[in-house]
């Protein structure tokens, strides 16, 4: 190679660095957030987010030492920044903020169908919630509490026969199993089949773990997604993941479609208003939204009742006044059988308990990123201009010891039962136009839950020093401490029986 062609390629180099240094360099000290504390790669690449994510996996604890370090504000990329204020709640949540790019990825099967979680546009957002929002609303989801009882007597019996079989009981397994047939009742009339197989039908929960892993990584490629899982033809091909959900969900939505005596089901709520106003709502629409109920509620919901059975197990005196409070309850005829809805509310500390679950456990670990509009925001005395993206993370805001003291790293019940301010909660469950669709259904499910087998079973790990695995990516779903369980001797099943016929 003669000398001219060495300093070409030396100048291509030199000159690639140069542009490279001069990008890093407007990022890091030319940017408007500049002066926004965080881990200095956080400020040249998503790469720190990527790396916390999905290389340890330990984003949510991560997120949490930063605040720790630096405050309520956190520079966690180029150009966004991590807020750990309850203040956050109302001055970004509950505003009508464009959501971040990245929400585009909960389109299922592509990108082509947007839903509740995948609209970013809060005017398109808030009026699809006109429509498909009756569906989730406490009073539709009570009416599902006689099958939700079935639900719940069908895992004891599960477990009861486990317990005599002498297996140990998974409850991550079990109860996603639980929240997907609850599911199913709620939205389609129908169990889908879990707790009667007590496997993972159809590979679906295997297929959710794996799209929040693909959720985790995309969630900064967006244009990739497009590309790949969010491909309408890859979908068209059967070869996306995803596609498996929507296979199992087809057959069940087009059997509610032709029942022609269904209850009033979510499916109801949506048919009536096609039925009434076809500009409304389109057939996909329904369809979409049915998907995303079996998509989010595989594992979210499930493990919260997990969390709530592990921590208890952990602090065996909070256990112990639980176990008095719904015995107490009982003796006093105050519990039925299957705990109904009305009840687990007068019960004081069992709501102690589940308050303290949702502070101290968060299904997602990620913020919720929304966009600065014209003009910029002043947020918690801050000013951040437009096109920031500001993300609101719950779990540093249930960690911040300003917030909830300086035990705010131990599991705790009893600071609820003096804690007035519950709008601390918020941030689980989301706020303003996009808070979460099924949080009515997942509190119900838990109340009804934990208050039952709480009272009718003793449980206990199995290998009692051994913590769960935890991954803490897009999202935080624990596994890995399999359990014994065995019936306390309360309600024998004839009883729960002749409950579910009177109801």
């Amino acid at each position: 190679m003669n000398i001219p062609l060495l300093d070409w390629w030396f100048g291509c180099a030199v000159t690639l660095l140069v542009l490279v240094l001069r990008y890093f360099l407007a990022r890091r000290c030319l940017s408007s957030l500049r002066n926004v504390s965080g881990p200095f790669t956080a400020s040249l690449t998503v790469c720190w987010q990527f790396y916390h994510m999905v290389i340890k996996s330990d984003y949510a604890t991560e997120i949490v030492r930063q605040h720790r370090k630096h405050g309520t504000f956190v520079r966690i990329g180029p150009n966004e920044v991590s807020v750990s204020h309850p203040d956050a709640v109302c001055s970004v949540l509950m505003n009508q903020w464009w959501k971040s790019s990245w929400y585009r990825i909960f389109s299922f099967p592509d990108h082509t169908h947007l839903n509740l979680a995948s609209h970013t546009d809060p005017k398109l957002r808030s009026h699809m919630w006109r429509t498909v929002g009756p569906g989730y609303t406490l009073a539709n989801v009570s009416k599902t509490e006689p099958y939700v009882d079935e639900c719940i007597v069908l895992l004891e019996q599960q477990l009861e026969s486990l317990s005599k079989r002498g297996q140990a009981i998974d409850f991550d397994e079990w109860f996603a199993f639980l929240s997907l047939d609850i599911i199913g009742q709620a939205t389609f009339s129908s169990r889908l089949g879990y707790l009667d197989a007590g496997r993972d039908i159809g590979l679906a929960i295997s297929t959710v773990k794996v799209l929040a892993v693909y959720t985790t990584i995309m969630s900064h490629l967006v244009w990739l997604h497009d590309l790949t899982l969010g491909n309408p033809w890859l979908g068209k091909l059967g070869i996306a993941p995803n596609v498996k959900m929507v296979d199992i969900c087809t057959p069940i939505i087009k059997a509610r479609r032709e029942n022609l005596s269904p209850r009033k089901d979510m499916m109801a709520e949506w048919l009536s208003i096609r039925e009434k106003s076809p500009e409304k709502m389109k057939d996909s629409e329904i369809d979409d939204a049915a998907l995303l109920n079996v998509v989010a509620g595989a594992e979210g919901t499930g493990g919260v009742i997990q969390a709530l059975f592990y921590f208890l197990l952990r602090a065996p005196k909070h256990l112990e006044r639980l176990r008095a409070e719904l015995d107490n309850a009982d003796a006093n005829g105050q519990l039925s059988p299957v705990a109904q809805i009305a009840e687990t509310q007068k019960l004081t500390f069992l709501q102690a308990c589940i308050k303290e679950t949702y502070r101290f456990y968060c299904p997602i670990g990620a913020g919720m990123p929304r966009v600065v509009p014209n003009g910029g925001a002043q947020i918690c005395g801050r000013y951040f201009k437009s096109d920031t993206i500001l993300s609101v993370n719950a779990y540093a805001i249930h960690r911040n010891p300003d917030i909830f003291g300086a035990d705010c790293d131990t599991f705790n019940p009893e600071r609820w039962l003096n804690i007035s301010d519950q709008a601390l909660m918020t941030p689980l469950w989301g706020a303003g136009y996009n808070k979460c669709a099924g949080q009515h259904l997942a509190h119900f499910e838990i109340c009804k839950v934990a208050a039952t087998l709480i009272r009718d079973f003793d449980f206990g790990q199995i290998h009692p020093e051994l913590k769960w695995i935890q991954p803490q990516g897009f999202t935080c779903t624990p596994h890995g401490w399999p359990c014994w369980v065995k019936r306390r001797g309360q309600h024998p099943r004839g009883e729960v029986e002749t409950f579910l016929v009177k109801h």
